[in-house]
């Protein structure tokens, strides 16, 4: 299995134990996120209880190795194939690694990919993103299983769900539900597939497009416009958590700050470099001069400091 230690991964790794696959080991880019000390955590059902496990301690129980596939070339992957135990199968949910056409040529087995989009529309490496962004949640969210060939997310579909945004309360929920159709992928497509039970389905390339990674902002930059820059930070605070603001100060210094709020519009661009005050920051869009509230450090620390000491008053009453 090819993925990374987020809820994607996680999920259809939890899909394939529950239908009765063994997982003998994970690829992965960031192979140091599968540690003890990881935060992330995967529920696993059983009769008796509901019990939690670091994702890295269930792998280990079930002889699952972690492989490290930073180095991304096909020698690594090679290296990596090798130390699989011969596996029946690939599976790759969430994973940013693009493989050489020459590693997949020369494979015997099927490697198969889960993409968070119904393809052929919203290839490319942070769908869901792009989504939200573009408001095609409704239209285009959903998971997809698919062949992986070297054209990104233009192999052949074996199943894929709608998963619509306004049918859940946020974006975490609908993102989180998404990657709970793993299991369905797995049962009513992959194993149906392996089993020489359903035929793949041809994307119509006339439908597709793609959104490579630079295509999806992360943050407000200076060459954005004032209606981008509004809905970025409407929807960006529950895709990336934090809503950024990347500028260049008057000594040609590049930063990247945290802003809370909606942002002020002050007028036409003048062509000055960005100001910063204490708790604000001024500075120019492609079409307008605007300012933002910064979530400055000690703001945040007098926040939690009052937090503090409005739980420890409630406690005494």
């Amino acid at each position: 299995m090819v993925c990374e230690s987020d809820y994607l991964g996680q999920s259809a790794y939890e899909a394939l134990l529950a239908n009765g696959f063994h997982v003998p080991c994970i690829w992965s880019v960031k192979a140091d996120d599968f540690s003890s000390k990881s935060r992330l955590r995967l529920a696993f059902s059983s009769k008796k209880r509901r019990n939690k496990y670091p994702f890295v301690l269930h792998a280990k129980n079930n002889n699952c190795k972690i492989i490290d596939i930073s180095a991304r070339g096909e020698k690594c992957l090679q290296e990596a194939l090798s130390h699989s135990q011969q596996p029946d199968m690939i599976l790759v949910a969430g994973s940013t690694v693009i493989f050489p056409a020459a590693f997949l040529n020369g494979l015997t087995i099927p490697i198969i990919n889960i993409h968070p989009a119904l393809l052929p529309a919203y290839r490319g490496p942070a769908p869901s993103h792009a989504l939200v962004l573009n408001d095609d949640a409704d239209k285009f969210g959903g998971m997809t299983a698919h062949l992986l060939v070297s054209k990104i997310d233009a192999g052949a579909i074996i199943k894929q769900y709608k998963v619509a945004l306004s049918d859940y309360p946020t974006i975490a929920a609908w993102t989180l539900a998404a990657a709970r159709r793993c299991d369905d992928l797995v049962r009513d497509g992959i194993i149906p597939y392996l089993l020489g039970q359903l035929t793949p389905t041809q994307q119509d390339e006339q439908l597709a497009s793609y959104h490579a990674l630079k295509d999806v902002p992360q943050s407000i930059s200076a060459d954005m416009s004032l209606a981008d820059a509004e809905n970025f930070i409407l929807k960006a605070p529950e895709i990336y958590t934090h809503t950024k603001v990347d500028f260049v100060d008057a000594k040609n210094r590049t930063h990247s700050l945290r802003v809370i709020g909606s942002l002020k519009k002050r007028g036409l661009p003048t062509g000055m470099p960005a100001k910063r005050g204490f708790n604000w920051l001024e500075m120019d869009l492609s079409d307008a001069r605007v300012s933002f509230r910064l979530n400055h450090r000690m703001r945040r620390c007098w926040e939690k400091i009052k937090r503090s000491l409005s739980l420890s008053r409630s406690n005494k009453h």
